[in-house]
């Protein structure tokens, strides 16, 4: 009888650990790649929400950086989007920007291990790490209008690195500049681009989804951690020894 009691009370917290271990590995995969409202620690996402995704191996690595700023705050940042920028690995050997809003030949060329900084948009000078475009289109000096409807803005690299990708929480960095065309009262400033946010956070760098993607954003699924399904086996075992003891 003792041995009948041991071997349920082992089965129950078995079963116990497999139901927390679940829990475990559902909550580590629902980290998005999306950062907004208090997720932007360093409080400099005006109102916007942002996404980093992505895929590829061997140092080869295409990513996709996308910028909602349909809900952008115009009192703290400007009403349009100048300057791009991510850090996803300590160096980058080559970059290449093979999408963005309104065509490619609106941007600059994708700079490798730049800085991003609001005077300057994308700059060689200061810390390096950063790919980074900017806005040449000379039909609109300034950018792609922020904070009205269908403001959603998707920008494709292609990146190769000899360094290991940032994939810790918040290990990755995205920048944006959001500008305003300069009213004056300087008229050698008359008309020109003028800075009025930086963009400057943290984000998880998350593979992308490509089939049975749960959360909308192009995150990954919820598909239980390796420890977890571990887990589930040990308790499936423990349910056999209990029917065994009470055989």
């Amino acid at each position: 009888m003792n041995n009948l009691i041991t071997a349920k009370k082992k089965a129950f917290f078995l079963l116990m650990a497999v139901f927390l271990g679940g829990l475990t590995g559902y909550t580590e995969t629902a980290s998005a790649a999306s950062i907004s409202g208090a997720g932007c620690l360093k409080d400099s996402c005006y109102g916007g929400t942002y996404e980093l995704y992505y895929s590829g191996t061997g140092g080869s690595y295409d990513i996709t950086y996308i910028l909602n700023t349909v809900n952008l705050d115009h009192t703290q940042a400007g009403d349009y989007l100048n300057t791009v920028g991510f850090k996803v690995a300590n160096t980058l050997t080559s970059i290449s920007l093979t999408s963005a809003p309104g065509g490619i030949s609106l941007w600059t060329a994708a700079v490798p291990d730049s800085s991003v900084n609001a005077n300057e948009g994308c700059s060689t000078t200061g810390s390096g790490g950063f790919g980074c475009t900017e806005w040449i289109a000379s039909t609109n000096n300034v950018g792609v209008p922020t904070g009205v409807a269908g403001a959603i803005y998707t920008f494709l690299f292609h990146i190769t690195t000899n360094d290991p990708l940032f994939l810790d929480v918040n290990q990755a960095s995205i920048k944006a500049v959001f500008a305003d065309i300069d009213p004056g009262p300087n008229p050698d400033k008359l008309g020109t681009v003028k800075a009025q946010g930086l963009l400057s956070e943290g984000i998880t760098l998350t593979q992308s989804c490509t089939s049975n993607c749960g959360g909308g954003g192009g995150g990954e699924g919820s598909v239980p951690e390796p420890d977890a399904i571990a887990l589930i086996g040990i308790g499936l075992l423990g349910m056999g020894l209990s029917r065994k003891a009470r055989s």
